[in-house]
């Protein structure tokens, strides 16, 4: 799809500049980007975390989203979102749980990738070359 192939182009672009990782830092040819196509929805409530913007290191072990798309009930894909840009959720989270350690606090806000938990998406993540 062109629109796709434009998109990496200027992702890879961005990747030009510096990928953090916690507290050690890599440039971008030290780190392994794919596409994961077409996830299934995960069932992991951590992505429902509030705005952390660095979950998806701790569910994807120590990988990062650089972009995602969500496959929406009705079938059609959404535009690609990129965390920390243009990722905040419409929705809040309801009610005050416990999640493998972390707490979601009742009416907070939480990032769009929290869809991932039920819902089919698209993902670009980097990981630190070992």
């Amino acid at each position: 799809m062109v629109s796709s192939r434009l998109f990496l182009v200027a992702l890879a672009a961005i990747l030009q500049m510096q990928i953090t990782y916690g507290n050690r830092q890599h440039v971008a040819h030290e780190a392994v980007c794919s596409q994961v196509t077409n996830e299934r929805p995960t069932r992991d409530c951590r992505w429902h975390a509030n705005l952390d913007v660095y979950v998806d290191q701790k569910i994807l072990k120590g990988c990062r989203v650089v972009a995602f798309q969500i496959k929406w009930f009705n079938g059609r894909w959404s535009g690609w979102y990129v965390p920390g840009v243009n990722d905040i959720d419409w929705k809040v989270n309801t009610g005050l749980k416990r999640c493998n350690g972390i707490v979601i606090s009742h009416n907070t806000m939480r990032r769009i990738w929290s869809y991932f938990s039920d819902h089919y998406h698209t993902y670009i993540k980097c990981c630190p070359r070992n």
